[in-house]
């Protein structure tokens, strides 16, 4: 996983753009955040969407998790940011 190329909280909605280097599979997950999850099939920019399990004000650390689909070094690419829901 290179970067989160953009992310926007609107309402209780989070929105990220997490450009990939290569297949694999992208995993989204956070305490009090819904679980989202895409599969590349090269290298891309994928969207992500994850909502808010509750209402109310919600400050969580979002970990970005990539798995390669092949090749020799099929190690785990972690990342975390910090989102804040109003």
């Amino acid at each position: 996983m290179r970067r989160v190329v953009h992310g926007a909280v609107r309402k209780r909605t989070l929105t990220l753009k997490v450009s990939v280097p290569q297949a694999g599979r992208l995993v989204a997950s956070g305490k009090g955040v819904s679980r989202g999850a895409k599969t590349a099939k090269g290298r891309s920019t994928l969207t992500l969407t994850l909502k808010e399990g509750h209402a109310g004000k919600l400050r969580t650390k979002v970990l970005l998790r990539f798995t390669p689909a092949k090749g020799k070094q099929r190690k785990v690419l972690r990342k975390s940011i910090t989102v804040t829901f109003r």
